[in-house]
């Protein structure tokens, strides 16, 4: 085989490996060690618990509150969050009203659900 060739092969081939570890948006998305103090939390308090949703004291528009390590962690434990996040057939798409969250984020909250969801 011809050394240019195998050069141009193997180039494509590691281009290729790069472009499938990125999100949607050609960035890589770290979901190591994610947990609700140093991740999740924010996610949760930008997109979920703000007003007129998942906060405290509001049933009539959310049935639990995801505010506070313990409440995020017992909305993890249901096993509907990430169905949800992800507009899986069958599930509320959270957040109502919303697009769906980019897909890191996504990523990263599946992570850190799957991971137990530590604190």
């Amino acid at each position: 085989m011809d050394f240019k060739f195998l050069t141009v092969a193997l180039l494509f081939a590691v281009l290729l490996f790069i472009g499938c570890n990125k999100d949607d948006e050609g960035v890589m998305c770290d979901t190591t060690d994610i947990t609700y103090t140093n991740t999740v939390a924010t996610i949760l308090n930008n997109s979920c618990a703000v007003s007129g949703c998942h906060v405290n004291g509001n049933e009539a528009n959310a049935w639990f509150s995801l505010e506070g390590y313990t409440n995020a962690k017992g909305a993890a434990d249901f096993g509907r969050m990430i169905g949800a996040i992800s507009h899986d057939e069958g599930f509320s798409a959270m957040p109502k009203g919303f697009d769906k969250l980019d897909q890191c984020t996504i990523d990263k909250i599946t992570a850190w659900v799957e991971a137990g969801a530590p604190e």
